[in-house]
């Protein structure tokens, strides 16, 4: 039971990190150009937009706001999975 919730879990912060990828390229691209996934890409943009505005506490900070972005979603599967999944099996 606590490896299903564990799983739901984990896809939950892969579905949190394609709207993180997306979010990124949407605020980072000019409105004529169509939203791409590219992870690396997007994720150079967001720390480099962190590093240039506030040096190395930048890469810190960037990194505890993208583990807490992460976090929540994975949070959310978990919640997702008590309050949907959990019910029906009992």
């Amino acid at each position: 039971m606590n490896k299903i919730k564990v799983i739901y879990g984990v896809l939950s912060i892969l579905l949190g990190y394609i709207v993180f990828i997306l979010m990124i390229d949407l605020a980072s691209k000019p409105t004529n150009i169509g939203i791409s996934l590219k992870p690396l890409e997007s994720l150079e943009i967001y720390f480099f937009g962190f590093v240039w505005i506030m040096g190395n506490i930048g890469w810190i900070i960037g990194s505890l706001l993208l583990t807490v972005f992460l976090a929540l979603f994975y949070f959310l599967g978990v919640w997702i999975y008590k309050r949907r999944i959990a019910r029906v099996k009992q």
